[in-house]
């Protein structure tokens, strides 16, 4: 279900992906995407699992992380929420992606 590209439908922190593109083997999912940083895109690599229709996603920056857990709203819509740990300002977001 997660195969293929993500994009990222609205943007309010500079570390949220704008786009993903994920593998699935079984429950396990890896993939990268970028976000953006002070000077231009940033690699995001992305690790998790997905069970039943509840995916956790762990994105991965040069400088700390985010968690990411979210829900299939339809076949091509993951609506959920990222939570960045100190190293990216501790914030949390609501982010939807589409396929």
């Amino acid at each position: 279900m997660l195969e293929g590209s993500w994009r990222l439908v609205t943007a309010y922190y500079a570390p949220d992906p704008r786009t993903l593109n994920l593998s699935e083997t079984a429950l396990t999912v890896t993939g990268s995407g970028t976000a953006i940083g002070p000077n231009g895109t940033v690699p995001v690599s992305v690790t998790g699992n997905q069970v039943g229709l509840t995916v956790t996603l762990v994105f991965s920056y040069a400088n700390g992380t985010a968690r990411y857990t979210a829900t299939f709203q339809t076949g091509t819509q993951l609506a959920g929420r990222a939570v960045y740990d100190s190293a990216l300002g501790g914030m949390t977001d609501s982010l939807t992606y589409t396929q």
